[in-house]
């Protein structure tokens, strides 16, 4: 019996099963030669980064802008809690068209906010 179990561990865990090395040594000299495209994922990074960054701003203008909104009216904004609202909303859609954010994501503080015009015909 521990022949069997012997012979079978020694079958699977044998030397010719493990990886072999490639043969050739993968560096940043010889990456070209064997994928032929190392420009196509630097460009691609870079532009996911400008994006990435752009789409902070947008974000971060756009938290912004909605708490603005929400605020009660003050003295000084109490002629202009309305202009508020729609300055937030035009943001939110534009940010939803461009992709920077879902359309979901974008209806969900219009129809949170306290002003937000009433649903239905």
């Amino acid at each position: 019996m521990t022949s069997i179990i012997g012979n079978l561990f020694n079958c699977v865990c044998a030397p010719s099963h493990r990886a072999r090395a490639h043969p050739y040594p993968i560096s940043d000299l010889h990456r070209g030669f064997l994928r032929g495209e190392t420009q196509v994922p630097d460009q691609a990074q870079k532009q996911n980064e400008k994006a990435r960054l752009r789409n902070k701003a947008v974000k971060s203008s756009l938290k912004t802008a909605i708490r603005s909104s929400a605020r009660p009216p003050t003295r000084a904004t109490s002629t202009r809690p309305v202009a508020l609202q729609r300055v937030a909303a035009r943001q939110l859609d534009k940010a939803a068209s461009k992709g920077v954010i879902h359309k979901n994501q974008a209806a969900n503080p219009k129809s949170r906010s306290p002003r937000a015009p009433p649903r239905g015909r």
